[in-house]
């Protein structure tokens, strides 16, 4: 384990290192524990856009949730544009709709970072684009003040 609580596990999802996690979990590492800042081996892999890492987490039986903060894989990986695993996670049954303690939801990330085919797949799995944070802000709202127009002409009817 290092300084900031990664042990192996995270550590080689977090790195894109399949063989090396699938190894570490035959010999008994636990694949749901988390850092010091409540992230997951499958959250930093989602974030990472290990695609085959995640595939591989979820299939031995990763947990989709939350962190403390509210923050799901999903979140992680629509922050940084990774649709494939988007619909990975969400073919898991991560919830859509799922928002962070102040509100934020996948589509807001997504939408304010310019992911528009993650933006895609959130609203094909029903992503609900009328959220609104604590701020008031929505999915919309967000892709229009981070200059992502054509992500808010997608949403502009969904909201």
């Amino acid at each position: 384990m290092d300084a900031y609580g990664n042990t192996a596990l995270i550590i080689a999802a977090r790195e894109g290192q399949n063989t090396i996690l699938r190894t570490l979990h035959r010999y008994g590492a636990k694949l749901n524990t988390k850092n010091q800042f409540g992230e997951s081996a499958l959250m930093l892999a989602a974030l990472n856009g290990h695609a085959k890492v995640v595939d591989n987490l979820l299939g031995l039986g990763a947990d989709t949730r939350a962190n403390h903060q509210g923050w799901t894989p999903m979140m992680y990986a629509a922050f940084s544009g990774h649709s494939e695993i988007v619909e990975y996670l969400l073919r898991a049954g991560s919830e859509v709709n799922a928002a962070t303690n102040n509100g934020t939801t996948a589509l807001m990330l997504a939408s304010k970072g310019g992911h528009i085919e993650v933006v895609k797949v959130l609203l094909k799995y029903h992503a609900n684009a009328g959220i609104q944070n604590e701020n008031g802000a929505t999915a919309w709202s967000w892709a229009m003040e981070s200059g992502n127009t054509d992500i808010a002409s997608l949403l502009h009817g969904k909201r």
